[in-house]
């Protein structure tokens, strides 16, 4: 077995430890989207539709974000956040392995039992909407390869974020941030078509829609994969995996191995 593959399943392993918890989880982030139902039925109460998305269009989004956002999240990575501050760092950089990899397949591992805990959930709680959900299975072939670009433009930017902690003292700034203009510009609030003149602008110049709003809109048929999108998806893989290689050169320079 490889020493990527080792990870994957070393990750699998230690994941299933804690499934618990991962079960009981999942089971409570329904309850935000059981409360966006409850909203937006009283929003169109009055309107037909809002923006040109009808309240199937709506509940829908809601629900594939559920789905979609905790493996597109850029959010910072805690074991690459720790792997700096506690020092472990020294221990990875001399072993045999590209820390980027190294950290890739690890999540990747805990992204596999997430995504069985996920369908599993996702089947429950389609049973129990369905009559709010819009059902189009020639959009998912296309939602699908939206989603894995997501996916891989997501872990590039997690990466970027985590490994910036290399020149802080203190990350949480950093985080506060990060979780400040993701939900907003990504779609995970509010579709990004929904946001107001100023913000919908600046969600224009930044990759986070690519993240989350345009695989969902590609299933509610709101977008297409066209040519120009996956340039812009391969435009922004391509910078984020050459701002992380420049960013990982300097840090390390920076980088005390202190810990604590």
């Amino acid at each position: 077995m490889s020493k990527y593959a080792r990870l994957v399943y070393n990750s699998i392993a230690e994941t299933l430890t804690y499934r618990t918890n991962l079960v009981v989880s999942f089971g409570v982030i329904a309850i935000p989207f059981i409360i966006a139902v409850i909203f937006w039925r009283g929003v169109f109460f009055a309107n037909n539709s809002v923006a040109n998305y009808s309240l199937k269009d709506i509940i829908t989004y809601y629900f594939i974000v559920l789905f979609i956002q905790d493996f597109t999240y850029p959010a910072l990575n805690y074991d690459i956040v720790m792997d700096i501050k506690s020092g472990r760092l020294n221990l990875l950089l001399i072993k045999p392995v590209n820390y980027f990899w190294y950290a890739f397949f690890l999540r990747l591992g805990s992204n596999i039992v997430y995504f069985s805990v996920v369908m599993f959930f996702l089947i429950i709680y389609a049973l129990v909407f369905n009559q709010f959900l819009l059902l189009t299975p020639d959009k998912i072939p296309v939602f699908l390869l939206s989603f894995l670009l997501s996916y891989i433009l997501g872990r590039l930017i997690s990466f970027f974020f985590s490994i910036f902690v290399l020149f802080l003292e203190n990350y949480m700034g950093l985080e506060s941030f990060v979780n400040f203009i993701v939900p907003i510009f990504s779609g995970i609030l509010l579709p990004v078509n929904l946001l107001p003149g100023l913000l919908y602008k600046i969600s224009s110049y930044l990759p986070l829609r690519l993240l989350v709003s345009y695989p969902v809109e590609m299933y509610l048929g709101k977008e297409n994969l066209n040519i120009g999108i996956i340039y812009s998806y391969f435009f922004w893989i391509v910078l984020f995996a050459l701002i992380d290689i420049f960013v990982w050169r300097e840090g390390l320079k920076k980088y005390r191995a202190v810990g604590g």
